[in-house]
C-alpha cells in the first residue's frame, strides 16, 4: 500500500470513530502532504484533539488539548507510550492501542476537565 492510500485509510478510520464517539464534533484537516496528515477534532471552544500520522514511518500522535496545553495523549516516538492526565509530560510505555480505545479514553477524561 502506498503512502497516499495509508493516509486515506487512516483518515477514514479516524472520521468513522469520531462520528461514533463525538457526533457533535467538527473534524478538520489542518495539514496534509505526501508523508503527513494532521487532523483536529474540535470538541468545544477550549478542548480539541490533535492527531498526526506519517505513513512513511507510521509515526502517530494523539493529543487531548485543553486551554492550549496537552493534558493527555499517546504517541509512538521511541515506542508506544501514553502521556497520563496526572502527568502529561511523562511517558508510560504501552503496547499499540486501537484508535477507538484512545478516543474512548479521551472522551471519558473530558468529564474531568
Amino acid at each position: 500500500m502506498d503512502a497516499e492510500q495509508k493516509l486515506d485509510r487512516f483518515e477514514i478510520q479516524v472520521r468513522r470513530d469520531v462520528v461514533a464517539l463525538f457526533p457533535e464534533s467538527v473534524v478538520s484537516v489542518t495539514a496534509k502532504g505526501k508523508y503527513r496528515l494532521k487532523l483536529r477534532i474540535e470538541l468545544s471552544r477550549e478542548v480539541f484533539i490533535d492527531i498526526f500520522y506519517n505513513p512513511h514511518n507510521d509515526r502517530t500522535d494523539f493529543s487531548l488539548i485543553y486551554k492550549s496545553r496537552r493534558v493527555f495523549g499517546y504517541d509512538n516516538l521511541g515506542g508506544w507510550h501514553r502521556h497520563p492526565i496526572e502527568e502529561p509530560d511523562s511517558h508510560t510505555p504501552c503496547s499499540e492501542p486501537p484508535l477507538s480505545l484512545i478516543l474512548q479514553e479521551m472522551k471519558t477524561l473530558l468529564d474531568t476537565l
